[in-house]
């Protein structure tokens, strides 16, 4: 019996339907990155940076929320507390996927179980740096000037617990040094006590204190990452100069909420992944002296667990609380 044309639209708009389906956008609204600081920092300018370019990618708006609070850890809590719907991301850093579970016991957020990793971005060195009018031209000069007059060198950093502060415990750990922390509110205070002499030394991170040294206001020694800085080729690390076992990096990634659909975070790191391999992305970073980090999810994941576990251990072997 032949169809009639009634019967043929019909059996096409069944055939179409799926098609239709499978045709929804990943990102049906605007797509939020929150952010655990506020507005201009390295973190914020990072978010905003990859914020565009998905928004592009995506053909959706990726918008920037701050959302400042205990080191990140008031907007790793939100996170937790929105739908598991791919809408919402956190910029994930040292600070809230390896530090804050440690040193902030009032902290509702567990990285394991409340968040999986969606996309590594980048990293960030710290450096040493001394004043000018300390007798000493590389680390372990400083070590042995250090050892020769002890308790009487401070180190500086920009606030109890976090990557310049521990980077300083762990070199006392390695090195067992007698030096005495004192903490700013911010790389700002600190780099400008630094540059008068009132403190004497400080494992800063690499963009605050970078153009300090190219004048002449204050000294690089040394970069704690694992290989020389390609931002900075001309500083050792800490492990040429003699100290194995100082390695620190600030880093940042894309993580979300978990329950996150699997089609969206492998999205999203596909996207992140060339974003990497772009050279005029490469170039965006460079000015607050971050480098990409290339990574699958499941290497972001142990890494970030990894960093968790390392930093436990520096922070009991050295007795840091936020007190201290």
């Amino acid at each position: 019996m032949p169809f009639s044309r009634r019967s043929l639209l019909a059996a096409g708009a069944l055939l179409a339907a799926p098609h239709v389906a499978r045709a929804q956008p990943l990102f049906p609204k605007p797509v939020r990155i929150i952010v655990g600081a506020p507005p201009g920092g390295g973190n914020d300018i990072v978010a905003r940076l990859v914020a565009d370019r998905l928004g592009k990618h995506f053909g959706q708006n990726f918008i920037v929320d701050n959302r400042p609070g205990a080191s990140g850890a008031r907007a790793a809590e939100w996170v937790t507390q929105q739908p598991a719907d791919g809408q919402v991301f956190l910029l994930a850093n040292v600070a809230t996927h390896a530090i804050n579970s440690v040193l902030l016991t009032d902290s509702t957020f567990d990285p394991k179980r409340d968040s999986v990793p969606a996309a590594a971005i980048g990293t960030i060195t710290n450096i040493l740096v001394v004043n000018p009018s300390l007798p000493v031209n590389s680390v372990q000069e400083l070590i042995a000037y250090a050892k020769a007059n002890p308790g009487k060198v401070n180190f500086a950093s920009a606030g109890t617990g976090g990557s310049v502060h521990l980077t300083g415990e762990l070199f006392k750990l390695l090195t067992g040094l007698d030096i005495v922390h004192v903490p700013y509110r911010g790389s700002g205070p600190m780099v400008t006590d630094l540059i008068a002499g009132t403190v004497q030394m400080a494992f800063d991170n690499f963009p605050s204190s970078i153009q300090a040294v190219r004048t002449g206001a204050l000294k690089g020694l040394a970069v704690t990452s694992a290989e020389r800085w390609p931002l900075a080729p001309e500083f050792p690390t800490m492990v040429e100069s003699g100290v194995p076992g100082c390695v620190v990096t600030t880093w940042f990634g894309l993580t979300a909420r978990s329950g996150t659909p699997e089609p969206i975070l492998a999205a999203v790191d596909s996207a992140v992944a060339d974003l990497l391999k772009d050279e005029s992305f490469v170039k965006q970073l460079a000015p607050i002296g971050a480098v990409p980090m290339p990574m699958s999810r499941p290497e972001f994941g142990a890494f970030m667990q990894g960093e968790e576990k390392r930093w436990r251990d520096i922070v009991e072997r050295a007795h840091v609380t936020l007190n201290g």
